[in-house]
């Protein structure tokens, strides 16, 4: 019966519209200026609509937005340091 009231209700396509849309700054990896004016426009739209749809299973997208305005910030020419040879994983210590 659950089931075929989510087949029928509309909810798979509603999820993948939001998916769909959550795929678009993927596409302007070219130019920074447009991916973070895009990214930050969709992620503020995604925290909206998956508090709006949280009934719907729409919240499933609530990360994905956070990692979008993560993204923003990310510079792709900065790469982290290695660290130093001879420190053992747990960390080093000076002394």
């Amino acid at each position: 019966m659950l089931i075929v009231w989510f087949a029928g209700s509309g909810i798979p396509a509603l999820a993948f519209a939001t998916a769909a849309v959550v795929s678009v700054p993927l596409l302007l990896h070219a130019r920074p200026s447009g991916f973070v004016y895009v990214a930050s426009t969709i992620a503020a739209l995604l925290v909206l609509w998956s508090f709006i749809g949280a009934m719907a299973g729409m919240l499933l997208f609530f990360p994905s937005a956070l990692q979008l305005l993560l993204a923003t910030g990310a510079d792709p020419r900065e790469r982290p340091t290695a660290a130093p040879r001879g420190c053992p994983a747990s960390g080093c210590t000076a002394g």
